[in-house]
C-alpha cells in the first residue's frame, strides 16, 4: 500500500511527533511504501532524538510539491493526517486522521448535523482555490460585529486554482486583502508568477487581480513581497492579511463561495467528515470528540519506550517534571509546580529534596519570555532547569528520581477549556517505567494512566498535592519500592508491543472495508 503520513510540525519533535513516528515505524515494518510529509525541511537526526527507527520511509517537504498537501494526497492509497488540530481535507483512496484533541465548535448543533456537513461537502466540491504554502493559521481581525476572517501571509505565498472544466476561457483570479494602513499595496509586491512565468497584475484598492491565460488554470500562483511586518507578540513573519481568493467561474463556484462566507463559523468543522477512520489517543479525547461532534473513533494509545528506561534501586530525593516550555495552549504549569515545591520546601516538608524541571524550548519571543519567568522563579532553591535535555540525560534523571510531577491544566476549567489538560501523558508513562512514583493532576488523560494509591497518586487541589507528597516523603523504603514496582509493571500497558497490537486491529478494518463507522 502506498501511504502518506502528514505531520506539519515535525520539526518541533514533541509528543505528537513521537506518536506519528511510532505509526511510521509500524507501517514500514509491515512492508508499506511510506512518504512522511512535513511542513518544512527537517534533519533526519530528529528521529534519533525521538528514539525512532524510520527505516526506508521517504521524508518530503510540503513546500517542494508545487501543489497543496490536499491535492498531493490524491496520489496515495492511504493518507494519514497526524497533525495537531489540522483542518486539511484529504483526497486519497482511504483517509484517516489522528485527533489528539478535537477543535471546539462554536455552534455545536451544526457541527453535529449530518445535513449541514452534506451541504458543506457540496461547497467543497465546487471550491477551486487551495493555498499551497506561505500562510499562517486562519484568524479573525476586528470587533465581533465587524470581524474579518482570513490568513496573514508570509513574505512569499502561493495557491493553486484547480480546473475541473474541460474548457476554460481566460479569466482573472482576485486576491482580496485588508487595506494597508498608510501603505501602498502595489508597491509592496515584488512579483507575481503563474507557474514558472512572470504575470502582469493590477491592484485596485485592497484587491489584487492576476490574469490567467488558457492552460494556466492548474498552475501555482506565487506572490513575493518586498517586505513584511513582524508581530511583537510571537515573532511571526506577517505579510498581507488575505480575506479570500476568488475567480470568475461557474455559477456553482459563486454560490459555493457565498455559502462559504455565510457559514464560516461551522466550515472549520467540516473537514472531519472527509475521513473514514478517526483515531483518538485516549478515552479523554474520545469522549470529547463524541460530545462535540457526535463522531465515534478508535482509541490508539501512544507507544511509549517503556523498555528503554532503566530503574535504579538507589533512588534519590529527586522530583522530576518533563514538558515543553511554552506559553498558552495546554501550558505545562511549570510556574505552579515550582511554586508548590518552594512552598513545601519552606515548610520543611522537602528538606534534602531537589526538583528538576526538563523540557524543550521554542525560539519565539513570548515562549522565551515564559522560560525566563520559569528560571527566575527557581532562583534561590534546589530547583534545576534543563532546557532541551538530551534523551540519555533524561533517562539518567528518571532512573535516579523518586517522584514525577505533572500538573497541566491545574486551575483551568475542564468544562470551559478541556483542551488545556493533558490529552494523554507520555512523559508520565516514561517516568513510571523508570520506577518514578507519579503525583499528577486528576484530570484529562492522566486518570487513564495512574490509579490513585496503587501505582501513584492523583490530586485535585494544591492542598491535596501537598498532602500526598508529604505521604510519599514519610514512606519507608520498602513502601516506596512497592508502589514503584507497580508503576513499572502498569506502564507496560502502553508499550510498543501493545501499540502494534492496536494498530493491527485498526488496519484490518481499513484494509477490509475502508470504513470505520
Amino acid at each position: 500500500m502506498k501511504v502518506a503520513v502528514y505531520n506539519e510540525h515535525l520539526s518541533t519533535a514533541g509528543g505528537g511527533e513521537k506518536y506519528m513516528g511510532s505509526i511510521v515505524e509500524y507501517l514500514v515494518a509491515k512492508g508499506h511504501s511510506v512518504d512522511l510529509i512535513s511542513g518544512k525541511e527537517v534533519d533526519a537526526s530528529i528521529f534519533d532524538r525521538l528514539n525512532l527507527n524510520m527505516g526506508a520511509c521517504n521524508i518530503l517537504n510540503a513546500n517542494d510539491f508545487g501543489v497543496s498537501v490536499s491535492e498531493k494526497s490524491s496520489e496515495y492509497d492511504l493518507f494519514l493526517n497526524v497533525t495537531y488540530q489540522s483542518q486539511l481535507i484529504p483526497r486519497a483512496k482511504h483517509n484517516a486522521i489522528v485527533i489528539f484533541f478535537p477543535i471546539i465548535p462554536s455552534v455545536k448543533i451544526l457541527a453535529k448535523s449530518r445535513a449541514v456537513h452534506g451541504l458543506l461537502r457540496f461547497i467543497d466540491s465546487v471550491r477551486s482555490v487551495e493555498f499551497v504554502s506561505g500562510m499562517n493559521a486562519e484568524e479573525k481581525i476586528g470587533a465581533y460585529h465587524k470581524r474579518r476572517f482570513g490568513n496573514w501571509s508570509k513574505r512569499e505565498f502561493s495557491f493553486v486554482l484547480r480546473d475541473r472544466r474541460k474548457k476554460r476561457r481566460p479569466s482573472n483570479v482576485f486576491i482580496h486583502t485588508l487595506p494597508l494602513r498608510g501603505g501602498d499595496l502595489k508597491g509592496l509586491i515584488r512579483e507575481i508568477r503563474v507557474g514558472d512565468r512572470p504575470a502582469d497584475f493590477s491592484v485596485r484598492g485592497p484587491v489584487i487581480a492576476v490574469p490567467l491565460r488558457l492552460g494556466q488554470a492548474n498552475d501555482v500562483v506565487t506572490v513575493r513581497l518586498k517586505s513584511v511586518l513582524e508581530s511583537d507578540r510571537d515573532g511571526r513573519e506577517l505579510g498581507i492579511f488575505i480575506t479570500g481568493v476568488s475567480e470568475r467561474g461557474t455559477v456553482l463556484t459563486r454560490i459555493g463561495s457565498l455559502l462559504r462566507n455565510l457559514l464560516h463559523d461551522v466550515l472549520t468543522y467540516d473537514y472531519l467528515w472527509h475521513y473514514e477512520t478517526v483515531i483518538t489517543i485516549s478515552r479523554y479525547s474520545e469522549s470529547w470528540l463524541k460530545r462535540m461532534w457526535n463522531r465515534d473513533s478508535r482509541i490508539l494509545f501512544p507507544s511509549v519506550d517503556t523498555d528503554k528506561f532503566s530503574f535504579s534501586e538507589g533512588k534519590k530525593k529527586i522530583i522530576v517534571s518533563c514538558g515543553r516550555f511554552f506559553e498558552g495552549g495546554h501550558n505545562k504549569k511549570h510556574l505552579f509546580m515550582i511554586r508548590m515545591f518552594k512552598r513545601m520546601y519552606d515548610a520543611k516538608m522537602l528538606t534534602g529534596w531537589e526538583y528538576h524541571v526538563c523540557g524543550g524550548t521554542h525560539p519565539e519571543k513570548n515562549h522565551q519570555e515564559y522560560l525566563g519567568k520559569v528560571k527566575k522563579s527557581a532562583e534561590g532553591y534546589p530547583i534545576f532547569i534543563h532546557e532541551d535535555i538530551e534523551l540519555e540525560a533524561l533517562r539518567s534523571l528518571y532512573a535516579e528520581a523518586t517522584v514525577f510531577w505533572h500538573a497541566a491544566g491545574f486551575g483551568e476549567s475542564e468544562k470551559l477549556h478541556p483542551d488545556k489538560f493533558e490529552h494523554f501523558g507520555i512523559t508520565t508513562v516514561e517516568a513510571m517505567s523508570a520506577g518514578c512514583i507519579p503525583l499528577v493532576i486528576n484530570r484529562g488523560g492522566q486518570k487513564e494512566i495512574v490509579t490513585d494509591g496503587i501505582d501513584g497518586y492523583l490530586f485535585d487541589t494544591d492542598r491535596e498535592m501537598m498532602a500526598k507528597m508529604a505521604k510519599i516523603g514519610i514512606m519507608t523504603d520498602e513502601e516506596r519500592r512497592a508502589i514503584s514496582a507497580r508503576a513499572r509493571e502498569h506502564s507496560d500497558r502502553f508499550s510498543r508491543e501493545a501499540f502494534a497490537t492496536r494498530m493491527d486491529e485498526i488496519f484490518r478494518t481499513i484494509n477490509r472495508t475502508g470504513q470505520d463507522d
